[in-house]
């Protein structure tokens, strides 16, 4: 645990860091077969997380230039698989999640066509940034990792203020008790926020918005 500062203890705030990991549902063997196989068809490249690496297997020169974008979007250490990547998926663990890589132009198609080939077997989930999507297990979304970290704390979700710009976040704004879009949300969040935050988050609108809630 880590104390918190004098003034926020003033405040009535306490910080806690764990790493306790609540709950685990991987990506089931059948879906990321079939994941692969359908990246492949449109020719795009796939990507995993696996502990804490993702393991990717790009075979063209655009395919090494997305998972480099995607590694330094998120810092992650990406480990390029040469070989049988469907072999390497079938002795893993299963996956966290997988993702598919795509030219933006793409992501459109690519996203209609993992719809139409999941349904409700998979989460889909559409990259922010326009050229990728996630396919989790069916019931991973982070408005249920909201739900199971409150029942874990003891804290009703009602009391809990969520914030977002993507489609991952669209049950996180509608389960919390109060949702609020970034001003640079997408549609989609936007239409089922309780709120709207004056500023993007890269202006800081997070601890913008909780400052001015804080004033009120």
């Amino acid at each position: 645990p880590e104390d918190a500062t004098p003034d926020e203890k003033e405040k009535g705030f306490s910080k806690h860091v764990s790493t306790e990991q609540l709950f685990y549902e991987p990506v089931p063997h059948d879906v990321t077969m079939r994941s692969i196989a359908l990246a492949n068809r449109l020719g795009h490249v796939c990507q995993f997380y696996w502990e804490n690496d993702i393991y990717a297997n790009p075979s063209e020169k655009h395919h090494y230039e997305l998972t480099g974008t995607y590694r330094e979007l998120t810092g992650s250490n990406t480990i390029y698989v040469k070989d049988d990547f469907a072999e390497l998926m079938s002795s893993s663990a299963l996956p966290s999640k997988f993702l598919v890589l795509c030219d933006n132009s793409d992501q459109d198609e690519m996203v209609e066509a993992f719809h139409a080939e999941f349904g409700d077997e998979a989460t889909i989930v559409r990259g922010s940034y326009g050229w990728f999507l996630e396919v989790l297990h069916k019931d991973v979304c982070k408005g249920h990792g909201l739900q199971k970290l409150c029942q874990h704390v003891d804290i009703p979700i009602e009391q809990c203020i969520a914030f977002g710009d993507g489609d991952n976040d669209l049950e996180f704004i509608e389960m919390a008790g109060w949702g609020v879009a970034m001003k640079n949300a997408r549609d989609c969040v936007l239409k089922v926020a309780d709120d709207v935050a004056a500023y993007t988050n890269d202006e800081d609108g997070v601890i913008r918005t909780l400052q001015r809630m804080e004033e009120q």
